[in-house]
C-alpha cells in the first residue's frame, strides 16, 4: 500500500510514493497462500467485475508556479477508513493548445506505454455499500531546490452500489473533484496551496469524466482468475491471469513437496512476476512480447490457458527479469524524466540484444554489463512465511 497521508488538506497527494506504487496489491503478495489454489477462481455471492473507462478530466489547473512534469490519476477501492484495494496509477496527457483538459489513451499497441493506457478491470467481493471507488488528480512539479513533488489537485469517489445495496448497472460519471483528504469529505481546494489553490477557487471546479460498464463473457473468464478485490490495467490483464494460472498449477504438481516441508520451490517466473508487474515499462515489455506470441499463435487466445500458453508465458517472465538483475537499474519512479530515460536506454539495449541472438542467457553472461550478485531469493518461491501455505499437523498414530 502506498498511502502516504491521512491528515486533511495535505499538500502531497494522498497516493504519492518515490517508487512504483503497487499496481496489483493482492496479486503481488507472491507467498503460496495469498495467491493459492483456493483463491485462484473463487467467487461468491457478492462478487463483482466492472471495466472503468477513464474518458477525461476538464478545466483542471494551468499556470502553476513551478513547471508540470507529469500529470497522473490514481485509482483504489476506499471503504472510507482507508484503501481496500491495490493502488493503480494511470498517466494523464495534454496538448500543448490546452493543459487543462487532460486525456488518457483508449487503445494501447505495441509502440504506446500501459501506463497512458485509461482502460481498468476492476474485481471486488465487497458485501457492503459503502466501498467505493476512490480517484485522485495530482501534479508532479519541479522544484528547484528539492527533488520533484506530487501535489493533489484533489479527489472523487464514484459509487459502486445503489440505494438497494446492489451493483450498479453500466453508467457514466461526470463528477467535480473534491478539495483536502477523502477523509474529511466536502471540503474547497486547499487555500494554503498558494497561487494553485487560489487559482483552483477561482476557475470553475476540475471534474473528471468517466464510464463503468461490464465485461464480455472472455475478459469476465479472464478476471475470474484474479485475486477477489484487485484493480488493474485493462491491457495487463491475460497476463495477470497467466501467472495465476501458472501458479496455481505450480503448486498442485508440488503439492507434495509442501505437505513434506520444502521451505521453497523452484520458480524464478513467479518470484519475479509481481516486480515486475509493479513496473510500467517493464510491463510493456512483457505485454510486447506476449501479443508476438499471440500474433503467431491466434488459437491461443482463450482464458482456459493451454500448456503452451503457460510455457510460453514462463519463458518470456524467465527472459525478461535480467533487466530487473542489472546493477545500475534504478528503481522506477513515477514523474522522474531521468530515470525514465534512464530505464528506457536500457530496455531498448535490452531488446536489441536478444533480437541480435534470440537468446536472454548470452545477455545475461554479457562482459560489458554488470549484475547485481546472485541470491536464491530471485529463483526460489517461498513455501514458509506470512503468505505460505498453512502445513497441517502430520499424525503420527
Amino acid at each position: 500500500m502506498v498511502l502516504r497521508r491521512h491528515q486533511a488538506l495535505s499538500r502531497k497527494a494522498v497516493f504519492s510514493s518515490k517508487s512504483a506504487s503497487s499496481e496489483a496489491y493482492s496479486l503481488l503478495h507472491v507467498g503460496a497462500g495469498r495467491l493459492g489454489l483456493h483463491a485462484s477462481g473463487s467467487t461468491s455471492a457478492y462478487t463483482n467485475r466492472k471495466l472503468v473507462h477513464l474518458q477525461k478530466c476538464l478545466t483542471m489547473p494551468s499556470g502553476l508556479p513551478n513547471p508540470v512534469l507529469d500529470r497522473f490519476v490514481r485509482l483504489c477501492l476506499f471503504d472510507g477508513q482507508g484503501p481496500v484495494s491495490n493502488v493503480h496509477t494511470v498517466r494523464a496527457t495534454v496538448t500543448a493548445k490546452d493543459d487543462r483538459t487532460w486525456t488518457f489513451s483508449t487503445r494501447v499497441t505495441d509502440t504506446s506505454s500501459g501506463l497512458d493506457y485509461g482502460e481498468l478491470y476492476l474485481r471486488y467481493n465487497f458485501g457492503q455499500n459503502n466501498v467505493q471507488l476512490l480517484i485522485e488528480a495530482t501534479v508532479v512539479c519541479k522544484i528547484e531546490t528539492s527533488e520533484p513533488i506530487e501535489l493533489s489537485i484533489g479527489h472523487v469517489t464514484v459509487p459502486l452500489f445503489d440505494e438497494n445495496g446492489g451493483p450498479l448497472p453500466a453508467k457514466g460519471f461526470d463528477l467535480q473533484f473534491e478539495g483536502g483528504s477523502p477523509f474529511d469529505r466536502q471540503q474547497e481546494v486547499d487555500s494554503r496551496l498558494g497561487q494553485f489553490g487560489a487559482q483552483t477557487k477561482a476557475q470553475p471546479k476540475p471534474h473528471i469524466q468517466l464510464k463503468l460498464t461490464a465485461p464480455n463473457k472472455e475478459t469476465k473468464e479472464f478476471m475470474d482468475l484474479c485475486p477477489t478485490t484487485i484493480l488493474g490495467n485493462l491491457a495487463h490483464l491475460q497476463l495477470h491471469s497467466l501467472y495465476r494460472h501458472v501458479l496455481a498449477s505450480e503448486l498442485s504438481l508440488n503439492n507434495q513437496a509442501i505437505e513434506h516441508g520444502a521451505n521453497a520451490i523452484y520458480a524464478p517466473h513467479l518470484v519475479q512476476f509481481p516486480s515486475m508487474a509493479d513496473q510500467p515499462d517493464v510491463m510493456d515489455v512483457l505485454r510486447r512480447r506476449w501479443n508476438e506470441f499471440a500474433k503467431r499463435e491466434r488459437a491461443f487466445r482463450k482464458p482456459a490457458a493451454t500448456e503452451v500458453m503457460k510455457q510460453e508465458f514462463i519463458r518470456i517472465v524467465k527472459s525478461t527479469y535480467f533487466i530487473n538483475q542489472l546493477k545500475d537499474f534504478q528503481p522506477y519512479v513515477f514523474g522522474n524524466k531521468n530515470q525514465e530515460q534512464f530505464r528506457a536506454n536500457a530496455i531498448q539495449d535490452f531488446l536489441r540484444r536478444i533480437a541480435s541472438d534470440q537468446s536472454s542467457v548470452s545477455y545475461s553472461l554479457s562482459s560489458d554489463l554488470i549484475f547485481e550478485p546472485f541470491s536464491m531469493e530471485e529463483v526460489a518461491l517461498p513455501m514458509i512465511g506470512r503468505f505460505s501455505v498453512p502445513v497441517l499437523p502430520v499424525s503420527l498414530e
